[in-house]
């Protein structure tokens, strides 16, 4: 998969690249720099860095691309950004599930980004699963890694 994707639906279109019932074997993208940046940031994170975590075995900037290489400029930097996914085999067994439904309680979790994980996820219950899988109750959406959402995703479908 190897696009110059519009910024408006980078997002959308990495979704439907990297989701899909049989992904690419590697997808190459030029980007807006803040969005591969984005992707590729495990603290602080987004529901894109966490899509990318949950479907890539790997994800790289390959290169840089300033305003002056296009006609005319854009206002904004660019990057190439490359991202290998995993099968959806590969992702049942990495995260111990689909990794649609992490995703599900994530965006969930991402509804409210100011607001406290627990309150966005209901309650006293998202409290005690948060303490459970070592996590503090005032922790946000964005402070939990693709793993912390795969433990948190397991608790609180098996409680």
């Amino acid at each position: 998969f190897v696009a110059n994707l519009p910024y408006s639906i980078t997002s959308l279109a990495l979704r439907k690249a990297l989701w899909a019932p049989h992904p690419p074997e590697v997808a190459v993208v030029l980007i807006q720099r803040e969005v591969a940046e984005r992707a590729l940031a495990r603290e602080k994170t987004s529901l894109l860095s966490l899509m990318v975590a949950l479907s890539c075995s790997s994800v790289r900037i390959i290169r840089r691309v300033p305003p002056g290489a296009f006609f005319p400029p854009p206002r904004v930097d660019s990057a190439v950004l490359q991202l290998v996914p995993m099968s959806l085999q590969e992702r049942q067994e990495k995260w111990g599930m689909d990794p649609e439904k992490i995703m599900a309680i994530a965006k969930q979790g991402f509804a409210h980004p100011r607001k406290l994980l627990a309150s966005n996820l209901g309650g006293e219950e998202a409290r005690l699963a948060l303490k459970n899988i070592g996590l503090s109750e005032k922790a946000r959406a964005e402070d939990l890694s693709a793993e912390n959402w795969a433990r948190l995703t397991i608790f609180l479908s098996t409680h």
